[in-house]
């Protein structure tokens, strides 16, 4: 408790449940690698120290792909990312999902929609039968 005007030297440890997420398939907590940004502030609009920090897991888990996996969850692992881009690159179908927008545009729009929602942006040239293909190669079915 400060008074006002009052400074005072605060020291906390975050230990890893800090960086934790429920993890639905594991049915467990579970801590991904990456960076997170701590940020401290008199209001979440008033930030006066930020610093970022690097967390690595002590876990592994085979990841488990559905068909509400985003499409920005798929980016960020390079397998993945690869599979999604070959099934794309058949039949020019990542040029149906720009649909005449600039390439970065049209990722920020997709990015955070699940991999369902390709067929949808698409326009059909991105078909059910396709996001099964993905689904069963990102799974190793």
């Amino acid at each position: 408790m400060l008074q006002p005007g009052e400074t005072k030297t605060v020291c906390f440890e975050l230990d890893k449940r800090a960086f934790a997420y429920y993890n639905v398939d594991l049915k467990d907590w579970y801590v991904e690698t990456g960076q997170f940004d701590i940020l401290i502030g008199k209001s979440s609009r008033d930030v006066v120290l930020q610093e970022t920090v690097h967390v690595a897991t002590t876990s592994t888990w085979k990841r488990r792909y559905t068909r509400d996996t985003t499409v920005g969850d798929l980016f960020e692992d390079p397998m993945s990312k690869a599979m999604l881009v070959e099934i794309l690159s058949k039949n020019n179908q990542m040029e149906s999902l720009k649909q005449g927008r600039d390439p970065e545009y049209a990722m920020s729009l997709i990015k955070g929609a699940p991999i369902r929602g390709l067929v949808w942006f698409s326009n059909g040239a991105f078909s059910e039968e396709n996001l099964e293909e993905l689904l069963r190669k990102l799974n190793g079915v």
